[in-house]
């Protein structure tokens, strides 16, 4: 009965948990906790949160010189590693003008990305510029076009019906003319080799 009661216990501590970043005031806590020598679970029911979620957070944002986890230094830590981190960049109408106005000037989409990039533009990564040729060419729209293969796909090695290394309307060496055998005429010989 008493495994019973914790285990409940422990199910609708779980429902009531939230996915959400530590606040300041519960780094705070976590510090006081920790220097007092409470368990991480303990940590963990205290503030509402997972063992894991405590753990991650004494890892990451301790003082890496004496291992003391402060609040104040977790949360500059935070906030520097928050600032850095790449947000999403939505393909607004914008961006979308933009994108399309280089690829119909012939740029790749990793030269919209690279050109972008080195202009200090937001953009969109260059898959999904791909992506948005992709559904302009199912509208019927003309950008694939202006893409390097003109949306042809590459053709594989080792096809047997490939045309790869195939010269057109080539003749065999066995029927080329017997005048070849001789040599003298410009193309049959390297002239740089004659001795003068």
């Amino acid at each position: 009965m008493l495994v019973a009661k914790i285990i409940s216990s422990y199910f609708e501590l779980l429902s009531t948990k939230k996915m959400s970043h530590l606040t300041y005031g519960q780094r705070y806590e976590i510090a006081a906790l920790r220097f007092k020598g409470f368990s991480l679970s303990a940590i963990g029911t205290a503030i509402n949160k997972n063992k894991s979620v405590i753990s991650r957070e004494l890892f990451r944002n301790s003082d890496k010189r004496n291992n003391v986890y402060r609040a104040d230094l977790a949360q500059v830590k935070t906030d520097k590693r928050h600032k850095v981190k790449s947000k999403k960049i939505s393909f607004s109408k914008v961006i979308e003008e933009r994108v399309t106005q280089y690829l119909k000037d012939d740029f790749s989409p990793e030269q919209v990305v690279g050109f972008f990039r080195e202009n200090h533009i937001k953009c969109v990564s260059a898959e999904r510029i791909y992506q948005f040729v992709w559904s302009d060419k199912k509208q019927g729209g003309l950008l694939y076009k202006h893409l390097r293969t003109k949306g042809k796909r590459y053709a594989k090695r080792g096809n047997l019906k490939g045309s790869r290394g195939i010269i057109k309307d080539r003749i065999d060496i066995d029927e080329r003319p017997k005048i070849v055998e001789n040599k003298e005429r410009f193309g049959e010989r390297f002239s740089y080799w004659k001795k003068s």
